[in-house]
């Protein structure tokens, strides 16, 4: 049997974190939502995450901060940010921190669904494993 996959939300505002991780779990998946990138960090020592959704601006630690420790420590997580300034990120800077998608703010569930699946299919055929 597979279990779901595992999606780690990181956002400073709590209402659009605990939001979007009830929208990933009403279709799903197992969604975890904690308030900083230093927690995030923390607990993905502990736990494992198919998938990690950063906020872009955030005090402390930024979502690029955030994709850049993930891409060091935890090659094999996908990593997508939710954004206000989705349309105003560089192609070239996302590459470089392997965003794997880009969610606008205000976000669409079905956008949502899509760009979640569309991450966790193409990991899967790249061998990103989930047991």
């Amino acid at each position: 049997m597979v279990r779901p996959a595992r999606i780690l939300i990181v956002d400073d505002e709590h209402a659009v974190g605990t939001m979007l991780a009830d929208v990933l779990s009403t279709i799903g998946y197992s969604a975890v939502h904690v308030g900083s990138g230093r927690e995030g960090l923390a607990l993905c020592e502990s736990e494992r995450f198919d998938v990690i959704v950063s906020d872009l601006s955030m005090p402390g630690m930024s979502g690029w901060q955030v994709a850049a420790a993930c891409r060091e420590r935890y090659p094999g997580v996908l990593v997508g940010l939710v954004t206000g300034w989705g349309n105003q990120l560089d192609p070239g800077q996302l590459a470089e921190h392997r965003i794997r998608f880009v969610l606008p703010k205000p976000f669409d569930v079905d956008e949502v669904a899509r760009q979640v699946g569309e991450a966790l299919r193409e990991g899967a055929t790249a061998g990103s494993p989930r047991s």
